[in-house]
């Protein structure tokens, strides 16, 4: 009698398990697995404009970055950046022979502007052998915090001559 009544329990608790699985992946609200931002926020005003606090590296104002992209004024499909040294290099034509030289806000700037390619990258970093560690950590750090997701930089293995 106990082994029909474990049996049952058993039954019970593994439906009531595979109940609340399904529901949970059928359920679109804020939260695990929703497709909401969070609350009180929609996915346009999240991404209209960020404000980055940039206290080490552009003094103590807070810089305000627009990345909403309009159609008529579409930037660069990616920005490619050159370190050499301690010096930042942007080409927003494709062509690493057409570059300016920019300092980390200006970079952030140039990549927040990319619209990326079909694989989703915005921002390919290339480097040239005088290249400082420092110089790849500051541009990190930085893209990191105007929100250009890691899998949207493509970093290049090999050193420009």
């Amino acid at each position: 009698m106990a082994n029909t009544r474990q049996k049952l329990a058993g039954g019970a608790v593994i439906g009531v398990a595979a109940l609340a699985f399904y529901l949970g992946t059928q359920w679109k609200g804020p939260g695990l697995g929703g497709s909401g931002t969070g609350f009180g926020t929609t996915a346009t005003d999240s991404a209209a404009t960020k404000e980055v606090r940039e206290p080490d590296l552009v003094g103590d104002e807070a810089v305000s970055v627009d990345t909403s992209k309009s159609s008529s004024g579409a930037g660069p499909e990616i920005v490619s950046i050159i370190m050499s040294y301690e010096d930042y290099l942007v080409s927003t034509t494709g062509d690493l022979t057409q570059t300016k030289v920019a300092n980390l806000s200006e970079v952030a700037h140039a990549a927040l502007k990319a619209t990326g390619d079909a694989q989703g990258i915005r921002v390919r970093v290339y480097h040239k052998k005088d290249a400082t560690v420092g110089v790849m950590d500051d541009l990190k750090r930085k893209l990191d915090q105007v929100g250009i997701p890691a899998q949207a930089i493509q970093y290049m293995d090999t050193p420009l001559e």
